[in-house]
């Protein structure tokens, strides 16, 4: 099978059973390291050595321990893809496409105390000398107490609420595009603490006061689905305002650092969506009303703790 054609219909198939992000995403990788390196026509010719050589050229280009990982991955998703497709490829092993000359993976930036109490009291920006309602404020409060992904949460409508238990089934891609979800455990239910739902409470208030009507629960000014990459350039304006470091995704790596020396791992991994070895309980299992309550409780003792607040009944 000659391989310019193979990749071209890898990039097809991404294009019409995923999303226009996950093409954009392997062409760029393959544009940039992979089609550089792989001379043959013939995918049967090529060896490991030359999927290693992508790989070198990335990290010889200065690219972070993540993106690295992803040239790999799309090696092996294309490869899958090949197989699947019944192609003559060399066999290729976990072991032999390595990563050993990456840099190490930075260490996640999470928010401390002080700056989690200026996200919880702190509305405004400065703008020309006057202080402005930062508009998408009770979204990031959100995320910080729900863990949830900025994507999630920006695909929320209020017909996903039932009560203080929020479904997730759908997100909000790089690409502003509206997906399933990053996986099969993205789709969940995720019990709100008092806290959370009070961040609620106020963003409907908020909306109702703009005269902003919106399906959208964190809607954009006009009442319309958020931009995720828009509400990014708001926050770091925030950030920048309140002295905060941190990017909106690292607050979810907030959020289970806060919960991980109180919550059962089974329990957050279930909160967040995370997936584990063997999910029995994510397969066989079925949300437990009182473990629901119980994540709602250490939930709101833990916020409380780091906020130096009592927790409301």
């Amino acid at each position: 099978m000659n391989f310019m054609l193979a990749w071209q219909q890898f990039l097809a198939y991404q294009l019409n059973h995923n999303s226009r992000a996950s093409y954009v995403h392997h062409e760029s990788i393959g544009r940039n390291y992979i089609l550089p390196n792989i001379k043959t026509t013939t995918i049967s010719k090529i060896r490991p050595l030359h999927w290693q050589r992508c790989i070198d050229m990335a990290v010889d280009k200065g690219l972070s321990f993540s993106s690295v990982t992803n040239v790999k991955n799309t090696i092996y998703l294309f490869l899958a893809y090949a197989d699947r497709m019944r192609w003559r490829t060399m066999p290729i092993y976990k072991r032999d496409l390595t990563l050993d000359k990456a840099p190490e993976p930075k260490e996640k930036h999470i928010l401390q105390p002080e700056e989690i109490k200026a996200l919880m009291t702190c509305d405004t920006v400065s703008k020309r000398g006057k202080e402005c309602p930062a508009f998408y404020i009770y979204s990031w409060r959100f995320i910080a107490l729900t863990g949830m992904r900025r994507g999630e949460v920006y695909g929320l409508q209020w017909d996903d609420l039932n009560e203080s238990v929020v479904s997730i089934h759908r997100s909000i891609n790089k690409s502003n595009e509206i997906t399933s979800g990053k996986n099969r455990n993205a789709r969940r239910k995720v019990i709100l603490s008092a806290m959370a739902m009070e961040v609620l409470n106020a963003q409907r208030e908020m909306l109702k006061d703009k005269g902003i009507r919106s399906k959208w629960i964190f809607p954009d000014e006009w009442g319309e689905r958020s931009d995720p990459n828009r509400v990014y350039v708001h926050w770091r304006y925030y950030c920048k305002a309140h002295g905060i470091q941190s990017t909106i995704h690292e607050m979810r790596h907030t959020y289970i650092s806060i919960m991980k020396n109180d919550m059962p791992e089974q329990m957050l991994k279930d909160l967040v969506g995370h997936s584990v070895n063997m999910d029995t309980y994510g397969v066989y299992g079925h949300v437990v009303n009182s473990e629901m309550e119980r994540a709602k409780g250490i939930m709101d003792s833990a916020f409380a703790r780091v906020l130096g607040s009592e927790v409301k009944e």
